[in-house]
């Protein structure tokens, strides 16, 4: 039998009013997309912010893709966004499109937020390797915080 080889490549760059873009993740996706499709023999599915937008939604694409994988096969997961620590939680969280400010305070989960242990326990099946990669920007969501607080 051969083995299965599937990555999931998401850039989001636009997100909610209150929360900056960011330039260039969508063509992350897109670039390391590509690189895992022509070198490494993946079978690649790329989501932008506009897809997402869009009504297609990352986890169910992931779910789809990793139907009928099994023993040796191998899925995988690359997330270009903002990223947040939740301390309360002990938990990393990523922006998805429709992520507001508002979703960020406090030790809640707001709308459009993706923990990392709902990815974990929703990509995992028997026997399949998975392996994630992120590129998930902290430093612009904590210091539009600090500008806030000081207005």
């Amino acid at each position: 039998m051969t083995q299965k080889k599937a990555i999931l490549c998401v850039g989001i760059d636009s997100f909610e009013k209150g929360i900056s873009p960011l330039l260039g993740a969508a063509n992350d996706a897109r670039k390391l997309g590509s690189v895992f499709e022509l070198l490494l023999g993946f079978q690649v599915t790329v989501l932008t912010h506009d897809d997402l937008k869009s009504g297609r939604n990352l986890m169910g694409t992931a779910e789809k893709m990793l139907d009928g994988f099994g023993e040796g096969d191998v899925f995988g997961l690359f997330l270009a966004t903002h990223g947040k620590e939740v301390p309360a939680r002990n938990e990393r969280v990523f922006l998805l499109p429709q992520a507001r400010r508002s979703s960020l305070e406090g030790g809640a989960y707001g709308e459009g937020l993706l923990p990392l242990s709902q990815l974990a326990n929703e990509t995992a099946r028997r026997g399949v390797s998975r392996f994630f990669i992120f590129d998930a920007c902290r430093s612009h969501i904590e210091a539009e915080r600090a500008e806030a607080q000081d207005r």
